[in-house]
């Protein structure tokens, strides 16, 4: 994927040796392709400190959004993604002021669609998907966006379905939650 979208060759792969790339086909694929693959020693997080302070940053932002949007761990993958996305956008020193994202594609992100997680959102409801006489309108949740589309992810806890738009209104000041479930507490 890095190769595709930057056009330059991976020179070299670390890992915490983990076990997710460990055998003797990747150590194959690796030396065929002339990357320097580098392992840390395994059980030791602070031989690979920068990754593990991101992955706790990463881990406390969602802590907080789940927290204050009243949201069960149900949704957790949907708040790291767009954790992720925050952090991707956001300046950093080690990179003079630029944001990974502009390191990485050469271009500014695009942050018209960044809003508050765990939002009340409200989506429109197509002409031809709408019943005659009924709200032209769905109350959901704001999770983020989906990767391929031009459009916002939200959650119907009426339906209990994820449903993808362009067309939603935000209301930012509101965090309708969904009722915590008992293992979540």
């Amino acid at each position: 994927y890095a190769e595709n979208q930057t056009g330059c060759k991976m020179q070299a792969f670390g890992d915490e040796k983990g076990g997710e790339f460990v055998g003797k086909k990747w150590e194959k694929y690796m030396s065929e392709c002339g990357i320097e693959h580098s392992k840390t020693t395994p059980n030791t997080p602070q031989q690979n400190g920068i990754a593990e302070r991101k992955n706790r940053t990463l881990e406390e932002a969602v802590t907080c959004m789940l927290a204050e949007a009243k949201l069960p761990r149900a949704v957790w993958g949907h708040a790291f993604a767009l954790a992720v996305r925050i952090v991707n956008a956001t300046p950093t020193r080690c990179l003079q002021g630029k944001t990974p994202y502009e390191a990485f594609y050469g271009k500014k992100p695009d942050l018209s669609m960044l809003r508050v997680f765990g939002c009340r959102a409200y989506v429109h409801v197509q002409k031809k998907k709408r019943e005659e006489g009924k709200w032209h309108t769905q109350r959901c949740i704001y999770l983020g966006f989906e990767k391929g589309y031009k459009g916002f992810k939200c959650y119907n806890p009426e339906t209990n379905e994820l449903v993808i738009s362009r067309d939603v209104v935000f209301d930012e000041t509101e965090f309708p939650g969904i009722p915590w479930l008992e293992e979540d507490r």
